[in-house]
């Protein structure tokens, strides 16, 4: 439940941190890649489920074989989530610089 609470939180967030820590001419092509490996990474866990799912049922009964697939592809969270720590830290002097920039470009216009 942690896992898949921490997970949804992502969902509303990264569309506004892409958005305030980009400049307006790579907001484009960070959305492109941020699209691109979600979109991804939901078709290799959807793929995984499957694949983790028919192997484990071979060797473990049911709900086990479901618990073990579904701990065994959150594990790739955790890296995930621990990028967003660290990226938490830059995040405030990011959006500054970014609000910086525009500033001095509105001034010279």
């Amino acid at each position: 439940m942690f896992a898949s609470a921490a997970q949804s939180a992502n969902t509303p967030n990264w569309l506004a941190l892409i958005t305030d820590v980009n400049l307006p001419e790579h907001r484009g092509a960070v959305f492109s890649i941020a699209n691109l490996f979600n979109s991804f990474g939901r078709t290799v866990g959807n793929l995984g489920i499957g694949a983790v799912l028919a192997i484990l049922s071979m060797y473990l009964d049911s709900p086990s074989d479901y618990i073990v697939t579904m701990t065994i592809l959150q594990l790739p969270l955790i890296p995930s989530a621990l990028c967003y720590v660290i990226m938490a830290k830059y995040n405030v002097r990011d959006i500054h610089k970014v609000k910086d920039t525009l500033d001095k470009r509105g001034k010279i216009v």
